[in-house]
């Protein structure tokens, strides 16, 4: 539907020289057309219409001299020597001026309103609430009102929206820099809704003209790309930043600026945990924006280069404080403020009984804590088992094992008895029983995780294998001897294994000969076994567990003859022969691996 203009329509016309309540009302009851104002008599005109929008705004100017007694109208011809201020308004003379102005003539800043339809009732009582305005007048040319205000409101209100600037010396309006980024959202996109909104989020957020503009960077933007280590690399970026200019007023763009890279390799897919990592880097006003290699998908941060005075391994040890200081103080899964940041563990994720177990623990002990998964850095799997697979990782600037067993949240009585039985070796300050360091989750899987002490130098089976040319008897009898403190330890506290054999000892420097018990998982009070688990690998079973008496601490020490047999041969026990029932029931009727005493003296036989 479109407004069309009736040519030659008659109208009345009713004089009145100066605004006055009696003009409001003829306005207020006179179906009207509009309002304008004869340039020779200047009587103003009510041109009668059923469009009454435009007259509102004409009130609510006008009804300025009516509320406000120190709002004056102000004849044009009493401004003189009008200058335009960069084309935003004027400055002018106030000749002669009313009650406020004491002086022959006041400095003063003129602001027009061009188009009555695009100001806002906001602006209109926002300057009728502040003292900010002398009056207002009219151009006789164009009939657009004007308001006159006081010489320095340029130097501090907004030209579009009459706030104080929220940067004076710059002349930037936080308001109306949060606008223009809201009309500019749709120009560009990422591809993926997560990530838009979250660089639309980080955006808003900004305060000052100084202030990074953080923005999706298309990856062609980047050139002269040189890779470092950790997934940094240096860039040129063609476009460059954008950057408040204080002269022009305007964002405008840094050329051919160098950048750091990060890479976050494993990213293709958008999580909230992945999103809660990105803002984890991002705790302080260093950062370009997002990009994504085109070719992996993988997403890249880029930030400010001089930031790290071109130490890109600054730069890694920077987002790895940023990722740690991040988690400390929120949930790595769902990004709210930890319920208990000592603790680090979120009541709102961890709301069942069996989780409260777990934060139980970790409150009754100083040995151990919680940690958060976005903690550990180069996660790699390093062993499987029927129970757990194992990853090494890096936590705190050093290795860790990352022990996490399946399907944990249905084996959680498990999982709590494993923490318990290695926390209780921990507290000693000698021991020859790998240590735990704390308890951390999965957030993808929800699995729960144990954080052990790192053994460098691998299984017993590893270790064998890089030194069985220069095993001498004095290393292995001191080995064993290590290995037979380790499983007093566990004795000494009424426990038994259970699963003892070379691959659940572990050698914790490769050079050294220094050895720790691990996988503590079956660990069990003497007399409360359930003698219908039958567990470990079968050469090291003793006969007795295989006929389903209940296990003693008789049957770890017989687990022990067998790595006995190991260190004196270098080969496994029944190496020749199937795991099966067959070899169970040879072993229930007293079959032993055979050693002579060529491999070994006669005195380490009989005890073996």
């Amino acid at each position: 539907m479109y407004l069309q203009r009736r040519s030659h329509e008659k109208v009345d016309l009713y004089g009145s020289r100066s605004i006055s309540e009696f003009l409001l009302d003829e306005v207020n009851k006179t179906i009207s057309y509009g309002t304008t104002q004869s340039s020779n008599i200047k009587d103003y005109i009510v041109l009668e219409s059923k469009l009454t929008d435009w007259t509102s705004k004409i009130k609510q100017i006008e009804a300025f001299n009516i509320h406000k007694k120190k709002f004056k109208w102000i004849s044009l011809d009493r401004l003189s020597y009008i200058k335009e201020i960069e084309k935003i308004g004027a400055t002018a003379i106030w000749m002669n001026g009313n009650d406020l102005i004491k002086s022959n003539g006041k400095v003063v800043a003129l602001k027009y309103l061009h188009n009555l339809q695009h100001i806002s009732d906001e602006l209109l009582s926002r300057v009728k609430s502040e003292d900010i305005c002398f009056g207002i007048s009219q151009s006789p040319d164009t009939n657009n009102f004007i308001f006159v205000f006081y010489e320095k409101y340029y130097e501090n209100y907004c030209d579009r929206c009459c706030k104080k600037y929220t940067n004076k010396n710059y002349k930037w309006c936080k308001p109306c820099q949060i606008n223009y980024l809201k009309g500019n959202f749709t120009n560009w996109t990422s591809g993926d809704k997560k990530i838009d909104e979250f660089i639309q989020k980080k955006l808003l957020q900004i305060n000052s003209p100084q202030d990074l503009m953080f923005e999706w960077i298309p990856y062609n933007q980047f050139s002269n790309i040189k890779k470092r280590k950790n997934g940094v690399a240096a860039a040129v970026w063609k476009d460059g930043p954008l950057k408040f200019d204080e002269y022009s007023k305007k964002y405008e763009r840094n050329l051919n600026r160098n950048v750091a890279l990060k890479y976050l390799y494993g990213s293709q897919y958008i999580t909230d945990e992945f999103l809660n990592k990105v803002k984890s880097y991002l705790m302080e006003d260093i950062s370009y924006g997002i990009s994504q290699n085109s070719n992996t998908k993988d997403y890249i941060l880029v930030f400010h280069e001089k930031k790290f005075e071109n130490s890109f391994e600054y730069l890694n040890n920077y987002l790895e404080k940023c990722s740690a200081e991040h988690s400390e103080k929120y949930c790595v899964k769902c990004s709210k403020e930890h319920t208990n940041e000592v603790y680090r563990w979120c009541k709102s994720c961890m709301v069942n009984s069996k989780n409260i177990r777990i934060i139980n623990i970790i409150k009754n002990s100083s040995k151990i804590k919680w940690i958060s998964y976005n903690q550990f850095n180069d996660i790699n799997e390093i062993g499987i088992g029927g129970f757990a697979t194992v990853y090494s990782a890096i936590w705190n600037n050093g290795k860790v094992a990352l022990k996490c067993l399946h399907n944990s949240q249905n084996f959680i009585y498990e999982f709590i008895n494993e923490v318990e039985v290695y926390l209780a070796y921990t507290n000693q300050k000698f021991s020859n029983i790998l240590k735990i360091y704390g308890i951390s989750q999965n957030p993808d899987t929800e699995e729960f995780i144990i954080v052990l002490e790192y053994a460098e130098g691998g299984t017993f089976n590893d270790y064998l294998y890089r030194n069985y040319q220069s095993f001498n008897w004095s290393s292995k009898i001191q080995i064993l001897m290590n290995i037979i403190k380790g499983l007093k330890e566990i004795h000494q506290k009424q426990m038994v294994h259970r699963d003892f054999h070379t691959k659940n000892i572990l050698f914790k420097h490769i050079e050294y000969i220094n050895i720790c018990i691990s996988d503590m998982g079956l660990c069990g009070e003497v007399g409360n076994i359930d003698k219908t688990k039958i567990i470990g690998g079968m050469p090291f079973v003793a006969p007795e567990v295989l006929r389903r008496i209940p296990y003693t601490q008789a049957a770890d020490i017989y687990s022990f003859g067998m790595i006995m047999y190991f260190v004196a041969t270098g080969r496994q026990t029944f190496a020749n022969r199937a795991h099966d029932k067959l070899l169970a029931l040879d072993i229930c009727n007293g079959i032993r691996p055979e050693i002579n005493e060529q491999r070994a003296p006669k005195c380490y036989i009989d005890l073996m």
